[in-house]
């Protein structure tokens, strides 16, 4: 039986060394494959992850497009347990949020069956930019966010607080309008932000059919607002 993710319990027909097709559509890689070679396979997929994300330029990887089929072969050789799916998909993920990476460019590099794994491992998550085509009444940048507010999991009705931030030395409120959970933060307390930055994911309630339409937040002058 396949979860999710396209994961199994049954075993695969193996195809030889998953890694080596990659290292030679992206050479770059070689000094990594040479440190991670004598691994178990299973075990390097999210130090694979990290290189890539390593090599990033212009927001982007560039040679994510030439080791996509690679990939490809990979989800559907060497993932009975989900191993590249959370390993590298996942993973690769993360590290390009935490490196600011431009998370639409580097998902249409990859191909057909690691976007469908992208998108199993981001349903229902609802990504909040710090621009004005995801906030409303955007304050504009740069600014500071001061304050995360709800905890991953917490449960947010419309018009809950997200987060506190100061711009051009005034301090606004950013709050969420629609009904969610809070999902994680990707911007730390006391970092500066740029415009086009992610700062966070609410997510929808799983029983929900709802598909929310952007803007997903709203900033409020705090000033503005307490004297309302």
């Amino acid at each position: 039986m396949r979860d999710s993710l396209g994961g199994s319990d049954l075993p695969m027909v193996r195809s030889p060394s998953p890694l080596e097709p990659i290292v030679a559509a992206m050479p770059s890689l070689a000094p990594w494959y040479a440190q991670f070679r004598r691994y178990p396979v299973d075990d390097v997929w999210s130090h694979l992850a990290a290189a890539l994300v390593a090599t990033a330029e212009t927001r982007v990887i560039p040679g994510l497009r030439a080791i996509a089929p690679a990939i490809e072969t990979a989800l559907k050789d060497w993932d009975d347990h989900d191993q590249v799916s959370l390993g590298l998909i996942e993973c690769l993920i993360w590290g390009a949020e935490e490196g600011h990476l431009d998370l639409e460019r580097i998902r249409d590099d990859l191909g057909p069956l690691a976007k469908q794994t992208w998108n199993s491992l981001q349903a229902g998550l609802s990504p909040i930019y710090f621009d004005s085509h995801h906030i409303r009444d955007f304050c504009g940048a740069p600014a500071r966010l001061d304050r995360c507010v709800p905890t991953p999991g917490a449960p947010l009705q419309p018009d809950a607080l997200l987060a506190r931030l100061t711009h051009a030395h005034r301090q606004y409120e950013l709050r969420v309008l629609f009904q969610c959970y809070m999902g994680r933060y990707i911007i730390r307390e006391g970092a500066e932000l740029k415009e086009g930055d992610l700062i966070l994911y609410v997510a929808t309630p799983p029983d929900s059919d709802a598909h929310p339409e952007r803007p997903f937040a709203q900033m409020i002058e705090i000033a503005a607002n307490a004297a309302a």
